[in-house]
């Protein structure tokens, strides 16, 4: 366990504990302690220090690698559990395994789409990859990255009162603020595809950083779940469920979940690619998961790559 970690499990009761009782846990010492607040005050944690004494103002259970488990049940796949990362997906892009999973409580360099930078505040939120290896390349694949993001949606949906819908291609959202995002990554080896497919979920966050541009919302707010863990163990069982059922999940997936949760469907949109934007009512998806836009000019297909959808 890491100091950091032993700092905040005897912080997690709320209350005001002195800097003696704390540089007596085991492993600790002084330079340490000292260390370790520092790197909370840097991650913005709101601990409190007032003369000798310290107090998290908003303590939360900590991500753990058996409650994640018991949560999951039988099956469970590895779990690398870290304190703090660059990014989950690109530890497990550097360190593959068929099957890995790869959680963090605070990402240094979180990453979304296109390169934007994900905002990952310690101990609030889930950042978590999974790495999975699919034979025979790209065949039936090709809605991936879409069915990644519908499953995220079924699986949270039982933490959330109101409906979770899906922004093409991925990001999910909750009466017009962002919950959630999707960046899948593959890397081909010979004949196979190896993908890391990275999630992030807001769920206690409760102020975002600047860099954050949009509105927002966590989990918590509609619904009352507060178990990152349970969570988590959800999100794993459903992309776990997702991958092995591949191709022909993929394709069940997005022919029976994506209209009821396509928030482009039916409305006005505008789309920003490199040879300009194209407006048009939402239309849905073809069998490749393309978004399909009625513009002036006719039905407009978008692939997901360098693509930016905005709704009206």
């Amino acid at each position: 366990m890491s100091a950091i970690n032993s700092i905040l499990e005897r912080l997690s009761d709320g209350q005001a504990h002195s800097l003696r009782e704390l540089e007596a846990l085991p492993g600790m010492e002084a330079t340490v302690l000292a260390a370790s607040l520092d790197t909370l005050a840097a991650w913005s944690v709101e601990i409190e220090r007032v003369g000798d004494r310290v107090r998290w103002r908003s303590p939360r259970p900590l991500l753990s690698e058996a409650a994640i488990r018991s949560h999951f049940g039988a099956g469970c796949p590895e779990v690398d559990l870290r304190l703090s990362v660059d990014s989950t997906n690109q530890r497990l892009r550097e360190r593959f395994a068929h099957g890995r999973v790869c959680l963090a409580e605070h990402q240094s360099a979180g990453r979304g789409r296109r390169g934007r930078v994900w905002a990952s505040p310690a101990f609030a939120n889930l950042y978590l990859s999974v790495g999975w290896r699919f034979s025979g390349g790209l065949e039936g694949l090709s809605g991936l990255s879409l069915a990644v993001g519908l499953a995220a949606a079924e699986a949270l949906q039982s933490f959330c009162e109101p409906p979770i819908g899906v922004k093409w291609p991925n990001d999910l959202y909750v009466e017009g603020r962002k919950l959630g995002g999707v960046l899948v990554e593959t890397v081909a080896r010979g004949d196979d595809l190896n993908v890391v497919a990275g999630l992030g979920v807001n769920v206690l966050m409760e102020q975002a950083s600047p860099e954050v541009d949009q509105p927002w919302t966590t989990l918590a707010r509609h619904g009352g779940e507060r178990d990152r863990n349970r969570i988590a163990a959800a999100l794993l069982r459903a992309l776990t469920s997702l991958f092995r059922a591949a191709p022909a999940g993929i394709a069940t997936l997005l022919e029976t979940a994506w209209p009821t949760r396509d928030l482009s469907l039916g409305r006005a949109v505008t789309v920003f690619t490199e040879e300009g934007r194209s407006e048009g009512i939402g239309s849905g998806i073809d069998e490749q998961g393309r978004l399909l836009v009625a513009t002036a000019g006719g039905t407009r297909r978008f692939q997901v790559g360098d693509v930016s959808l905005r709704l009206a």
